[in-house]
């Protein structure tokens, strides 16, 4: 997954959290309002029905007693018209809470028993004002005393326990509007810190799938700069814009790694080309250069071998490092052991984990057996010089190897130059060696030491003093054979 996308979820995640917290909230609302108007709507409402019936029905019993107090016609009138509104308010209020009021069992029995009762006590009601209106008023107060009284007493029962009813129904709604006020309240509660635990959660995997990698790949920028470029970079596998910017990181490493590279072998080269010039000899020439080239591979030992002039052998010019008592071999044939095979095939050759006792690398403070050789040829237009031979405790890594590849061919052209000059020097004092005895043949011919018959040219004549000089041999008759002992002196 690309930053893009965890960045886009980061900031769609809390939004859709928002969106589910306000639907959750607006459900929990919904809940509340279904409570709360339910409380009012019935249970409210139910009881001010109550309170008018109950009201209702005492007008009633007052219009009765009116009734039957009244002393003349007018005062019964009107005190019937009020008993016939009351009764009719009576008998809506009854239709009305019986039709939409009622909420449980209890509630619709103690309607029912009071629409009973209510229906007795109007039809007694009604017997009352007949008689009173009559003029038998001491049989309607009778009336309304006995039976009408036990009645309007049963009648007060019921409504009593009708508005205990209804008032405990009304704080048991109130209160489980409370508690779904106080639900919606924790539910909410939680839904927000759900969703905050979710967006934290949420921002630190997103935190650490973006800051950790670019905090890894800050310390491998900062490892490269130091030019440390074996450690390996992180995250190059992955797929995102890290993966991509680790990939950059690396190939940058490489490239970083190989100017390096060749800066320490060309160096190098440099260093140890410079350190071959004025080499006298074979051998200070083969020493510089080991000595100056083992201690860049690690260490080790090593040996300098240079052809001889048959051109079918080696020998060991100079050594380095070989322990003392060792008694390596100085010179080979070609194909005769690493040195020659090396040699033969003009090739490098690697032995590694030599056998025990085949070689030691030995200190002051110790001993061991090397982990590996290897045979280089020194080689110069197809012409083969040499063999230098290196063993150490490792393995010789990349950069150390292409050092030795920059290297060899600038030492076997050193090698050519030394060798052509060392042979040009031979070659002016064997020159000199020959003027020296010809000037000196004419010297003591001047002397009268030594002089040529000419009746007999192919001889010559020296004096016993002369032979003495010349480091020949003393003839009594001093007669020498000018071809076979004067020229071929002269040719050694």
């Amino acid at each position: 997954m690309t930053i893009a996308k965890r960045l886009i979820i980061l900031l769609a995640v809390p939004l859709l959290i928002l969106v589910v917290i306000g639907i959750f909230t607006r459900q929990q609302l919904a809940h509340i309002e279904e409570r709360t108007r339910f409380v009012m709507e019935s249970r409210v409402v139910a009881l001010a029905r109550l309170g008018d019936i109950s009201r209702s029905f005492a007008e009633m019993r007052v219009s009765v007693r009116g009734f039957l107090l009244a002393e003349d016609a007018t005062m019964q009138a009107k005190a019937r018209a009020t008993y016939d509104k009351s009764r009719s308010e009576l008998n809506l209020l009854l239709e009305d809470y019986a039709d939409k009021r009622v909420s449980s069992d209890k509630g619709r029995r103690l309607v029912n028993d009071f629409r009973t009762m209510s229906r007795v006590w109007i039809s007694g009601a009604d017997e009352v004002i007949s008689l009173a209106a009559a003029g038998r008023k001491d049989e309607a107060n009778a009336l309304l005393s006995g039976q009408m009284s036990d009645i309007g007493s049963s009648l007060s029962d019921v409504t009593r326990d009708w508005i205990e009813h209804n008032e405990a129904f009304a704080m048991s709604a109130g209160q489980e509007a409370m508690g779904a006020i106080e639900n919606s309240r924790r539910n909410l509660l939680l839904a927000v810190l759900g969703a905050l635990a979710l967006s934290s959660a949420l921002g630190w995997l997103t935190y650490r799938s973006i800051v950790r990698p670019i905090r890894s790949l800050e310390i491998s920028v900062k490892s490269i700069a130091a030019g440390n470029y074996t450690q390996a970079v992180p995250f190059t596998q992955a797929t995102d814009e890290t993966g991509e910017l680790a990939r950059s990181i690396e190939v940058l490493k490489q490239g970083a790694a190989a100017m390096e590279e060749q800066r320490w072998i060309k160096s190098n080269t440099a260093k140890i080309m410079a350190g071959l010039q004025g080499s006298s000899s074979l051998a200070e020439f083969g020493q510089r250069f080991i000595s100056s080239l083992v201690p860049m591979l690690g260490g080790g030992v090593a040996g300098f071998y240079a052809v001889e002039g048959n051109q079918d052998r080696l020998r060991r010019v100079v050594g380095y490092g070989l322990a003392e008592g060792a008694q390596p071999q100085d010179s080979f044939c070609f194909g005769d052991g690493l040195v020659g095979q090396c040699a033969q095939e003009r090739k490098s050759i690697t032995l590694t984990g030599p056998p025990a006792g085949y070689l030691e690398i030995s200190s002051g403070l110790g001993k061991a057996a090397p982990v590996q050789v290897i045979a280089w040829p020194i080689i110069s237009q197809d012409t083969l010089l040499g063999v230098v031979e290196i063993a150490s405790f490792r393995s010789f890594s990349t950069h150390e190897q292409g050092l030795l590849g920059e290297l060899l061919p600038l030492v076997a052209m050193s090698m050519e130059v030394i060798q052509r000059n060392l042979r040009t020097h031979d070659l002016l004092d064997q020159v000199k060696h020959q003027n020296f005895l010809a000037d000196m043949a004419l010297d003591m011919t001047h002397c009268g030491y030594w002089h040529v018959d000419y009746s007999d040219p192919e001889y010559y004549y020296q004096s016993e003093r002369a032979a003495r000089i010349v480091g020949e041999e003393i003839k009594p008759d001093g007669r020498y054979h000018l071809h076979d002992e004067w020229f071929t002196r002269l040719e050694e």
